[in-house]
């Protein structure tokens, strides 16, 4: 995950405007994902190559600054897995039909964030 987030340093650029929702929607629902509202405001998507399958890539914005967001369908932790290397910190959450990870830059993101992205999203069958 990491690797992915560093390969893709225009993703945090400072001063990326917020997506429409409505396109965000549409180019998720193509890969089995739905978000609610309470995600926030989106200002990066893009499907990428991640370990042979093309994975949905998000950067959401918080009150702590810009939260990368990886949608890794049927990628099952068994359990939360703490990323803390370098700036870089969070969790690799079990979500629904696969896993979610979900990264600050020079940020930690608090748990109260980690839960509300993790609430708005949904895999679809």
């Amino acid at each position: 995950v990491l690797e992915h987030i560093r390969d893709e340093p225009e993703a945090l650029r400072e001063g990326r405007s917020v997506l429409d929702a409505a396109a965000v929607q549409r180019e998720l629902a193509q890969h089995g994902v739905r978000l609610s509202e309470q995600i926030g405001a989106i200002s990066y998507v893009r499907i990428c190559p991640f370990e042979g399958r093309q994975v949905p890539h998000l950067v959401v914005q918080t009150p702590t600054g810009p939260v990368t967001v990886m949608l890794l369908l049927d990628e099952h932790a068994s359990g939360s897995i703490v990323i803390d290397k370098g700036a870089f910190s969070g969790r690799i959450v079990p979500a629904g039909n696969g896993s979610i990870a979900i990264v600050g830059i020079g940020h930690p993101v608090d748990a109260a964030e980690q839960s509300r992205i993790v609430a708005a999203v949904a895999w679809e069958a």
